[in-house]
C-alpha cells in the first residue's frame, strides 16, 4: 500500500528537509497504528480530503464516499474559523482498531487526529463518527494540555482522567452541531461503543465501576449530553 509522499507531508507541515519530511512520515505511521489512507488538513487553502497519494478523491476511490471523507469536510473548516492559528490533521490509517485517538500540539500549533480503518467503518454512520472525531479533537483543545495527548494522559490521577473525557465530549457535541449533525448521533456512537465494549454496568452497580475506570460511564455520558440539549433547546427559544 503507498504511504504519503515527502511532498505531501512537507505541504502539511511546517517547512523541513527531505529527511525530516520522512522521519514525520514514519512518525504518523507509528502514532496512527498503520500505513495512511486519508488525510485532511485545515491549513490547505480549500480543506479537502485526500488519498494516501496527497492527490484528491475521484470516482476511482473506494472511500470518497465514506463516512470518514463526508464528515471531516464538515467539521475541519469548523475547527479552522475557530482556531485560525492552529493546525489540525485527521488522518485515517490502515489500524484495525475499534479506538480513535488524538495527540494536542503534536507538532507546534499541529494538532494530531488518528481514526483507523476499522474504527470508522465500525461506526457506520456519519454522524456518530463525526461526534467521535470531534470528541478526539476536544482532547486538543482541553483547557489543561495533559488532557490533549495519550502520552500524557496517563499522568494524569483518574479523577481527572473522566474530567479530560467530559469535555472532550462537551466539545465534540459542540462540533457536531455546529457541523449540522443531529444531537442524537452522540449517543448513538456511545451506545454503538457499549454494544461492542460489553459494558452492562449501570445504576448503583455503574457508579461503583465508575470509580475505577478512567471514561464516564456511558449513561453518564449520555445524560451529560442530554443536558447540552436542553440548553440549547432553551437557547433557541
Amino acid at each position: 500500500m503507498r504511504r504519503l509522499t515527502c511532498v505531501v507531508l512537507l505541504a502539511l507541515l511546517t517547512p523541513a528537509a527531505s529527511a525530516q519530511s520522512k522521519a514525520i512520515e514514519q512518525e504518523i505511521e507509528q502514532i496512527c497504528d498503520g500505513p495512511v489512507l486519508a488525510f485532511i488538513s485545515s491549513k490547505d487553502a480549500e480543506p479537502r480530503v485526500k488519498n494516501n497519494s496527497g492527490k484528491d478523491f475521484d470516482q476511482a476511490d473506494p472511500l470518497q464516499d465514506s463516512a470518514f471523507v463526508q464528515s471531516t469536510q464538515r467539521l475541519v473548516p469548523i475547527f479552522e474559523a475557530t482556531y485560525p492559528s492552529e493546525r489540525l490533521l485527521i488522518v485515517l490509517s490502515a489500524s484495525q482498531k475499534i479506538n480513535a485517538w488524538a495527540i494536542g500540539s503534536w507538532k507546534p500549533h499541529n494538532h494530531l487526529v488518528c481514526v483507523p480503518l476499522a474504527f470508522a467503518e465500525f461506526m457506520g454512520n456519519e454522524d456518530e463518527l463525526a461526534f467521535m472525531i470531534g470528541h478526539e479533537i476536544g482532547h486538543t483543545r482541553d483547557p489543561n494540555p495533559l488532557c490533549g495527548s495519550y502520552r500524557s494522559y496517563v499522568q494524569l490521577a483518574r479523577e481527572q482522567q473522566v474530567a479530560c473525557e467530559s469535555r472532550a465530549d462537551e466539545i465534540g457535541y459542540w462540533f457536531l452541531r455546529q457541523a449540522g449533525y443531529s444531537p442524537f448521533a452522540a449517543a448513538g456512537g456511545f451506545g454503538r461503543l457499549e454494544m461492542y465494549s460489553g459494558d452492562t454496568q449501570t445504576g448503583l452497580t455503574g457508579l461503583f465501576h465508575q470509580m475505577s475506570i478512567n471514561h464516564p460511564i456511558t449513561p453518564k455520558r449520555i445524560e451529560n449530553l442530554r443536558r447540552m440539549l436542553i440548553e440549547e433547546q432553551r437557547a433557541a427559544r
